[in-house]
């Protein structure tokens, strides 16, 4: 982890993480069948060493926020998953939702954000809560930078070192 990072990690735990969706989906696949993260068509792109710098960060931080789009987008591609590993799956996204604090916004209220246009609605919700303080964690390097344009902390998937470094 580079001292940055850790700089971050250190001063953000209490102001909470938002995960977009793909990277709340790579988390919950790695915690129910990791070997599935590179052949799950979701997840297979990232490998398991993703899922524990996600995992790793996850940890730190006294609150994880989501909206509902977020948890939207992720049942949606967790449903493409085969049984019985779907339902898996689900039961390990409904403990994951329990433990979240949920965050919602109006879509007629994101729709009037900047972001909105560029990104959608789900981005949009995910920028507002960056603009609350919450540090975002996001396999999108464009939204990555985008909301840190805005001066607000985000953390593209990819800039990650290995775990624990």
């Amino acid at each position: 982890m580079t001292p940055w990072l850790h700089d971050v990690l250190r001063h953000q735990h209490d102001r909470g993480l938002v995960v977009d969706a793909n990277v709340l989906l790579l988390r919950c696949v790695g915690l129910v069948r990791p070997a599935m993260i590179s052949t799950f068509k979701r997840t297979k792109k990232y490998t398991i060493d993703d899922f524990r710098r996600v995992d790793e960060i996850w940890k730190r931080f006294q609150r994880i926020v989501t909206t509902p789009a977020i948890l939207t987008e992720v049942t949606n591609l967790s449903g493409q998953m085969n049984e019985p590993a779907r339902s898996e799956l689900f039961r390990a996204i409904t403990r994951a939702i329990g433990s979240l604090s949920e965050k919602y916004i109006a879509s007629a209220v994101l729709c009037q954000r900047d972001a909105f246009a560029q990104f959608g609605l789900t981005d949009a919700g995910i920028e507002a809560e960056a603009e609350q303080g919450a540090l975002v964690l996001t396999d999108d390097r464009a939204l990555a930078g985008y909301i840190r344009s805005r001066q607000f902390l985000a953390i593209a998937l990819d800039e990650l070192g290995s775990p624990s470094q």
